[in-house]
């Protein structure tokens, strides 16, 4: 039986993306199955780009939303009747045989222990690990190089990039392109910590859907992540929540010896760099705005540290691991 696809995409104000990703999943070999789009704009832009799409695919499901990504994906979940889920950022570009490649991924798993597939970002530099990093590894703050991997100071390892065939097994998945089979949502949800700020939450899910499923990276699904400029403007909270939604990965996600320690460790190397060398970088204001939301987030982080709320969704994620470990 052939499996369904339903492309999710959460977004925001973006209608000239919005337009581009449309016309790119157009050209797919394989067109999606189904398309649900969860709205947030503040204006009718994007609904107008949508409506003059809709003869190009089988299905346009489309909703308004309060801002807030993962708030936005748990909405597409709700809507979505496929068998596979992709989520995509609006500012991505696949290539034609992406979903192809995907579908062919989950057909071969007839075991069903292929949780989630992303694809490669041919647009992405290689990891560089400069003197930071390796200052770290000295001190014992970062214990592996292994790709794809939740460190135990709450960071992860970048994911394996360039070319390659087949399939990789990791231990977490980034956002932009990542499938899901849909059974792992009976189970999972994203959380609306990250609805304030969408950084890290795909860290964050993918490492506790990783202790239940396999996670794989398949080098033939190739794809462009574009990062439209804009997403970032306050370089103060973009620094503040880099370590803030940190500590809440890693209390939710890592039990290795020191890792308080390791996390405070690794973020005060990073905010006393920016702190000493911003008079001499390019962009000054930027790295001392960054600097000082490091800090500020260290320090919110030792005083009041995360916590998910009650009524979060992704309640539903402890509840899982907490069975499937044996812990009452």
């Amino acid at each position: 039986m052939s499996l369904k696809l339903s492309v999710c995409i959460p977004t925001y104000n973006r209608p000239d993306q919005i337009e581009a990703l449309l016309t790119n999943l157009a050209g797919q070999r394989d067109l999606p199955d189904e398309v649900v789009i969860v709205d947030a704009s503040s204006d009718e832009q994007t609904a107008t780009v949508i409506e003059r799409h809709r003869a190009a695919f089988t299905g346009i499901v489309y909703e308004r939303s309060p801002k807030g990504l993962t708030l936005q994906r748990n909405r597409a979940i709700d809507l979505a009747t496929g068998d596979i889920l992709l989520f995509l950022d609006d500012d991505i570009l696949l290539e034609p045989d992406f979903i192809t490649e995907v579908k062919g991924v989950f057909a071969q798993d007839t075991a069903g222990r292929i949780g989630g597939i992303t694809g490669v970002q041919t647009n992405l530099r290689a990891a560089i690990f400069g003197g930071g990093w390796r200052l770290k590894e000295v001190l014992g703050i970062i214990e592996t190089r292994e790709p794809g991997r939740l460190l135990g100071c709450g960071e992860t390892t970048p994911l394996p990039r360039g070319p390659f065939e087949g399939v990789r097994m990791v231990k977490l998945l980034p956002g932009g392109m990542t499938a899901w089979r849909r059974e792992v949502f009976d189970n999972f949800r994203y959380s609306l910590f990250f609805s304030g700020y969408g950084l890290g939450e795909d860290k964050y899910f993918s490492s506790c859907l990783g202790k239940r499923y396999n996670l794989v990276i398949c080098g033939r699904a190739k794809a462009q992540h574009l990062h439209v400029a804009g997403n970032r403007p306050n370089f103060f909270r973009w620094g503040y929540f880099n370590v803030y939604n940190h500590a809440f990965i890693l209390h939710e996600c890592v039990d290795r010896p020191y890792k308080r320690l390791k996390f405070f460790a690794f973020h005060s190397i990073d905010a006393v760099n920016e702190l000493l060398t911003w008079p001499f970088r390019a962009h000054r204001k930027r790295h001392l705005l960054y600097g000082l939301g490091r800090v500020t987030g260290l320090l919110r982080s030792l005083i009041a540290p995360p916590r998910m709320a009650a009524d979060d969704p992704a309640q539903r994620n402890r509840k899982s691991l907490s069975q499937s470990s044996g812990v009452s």
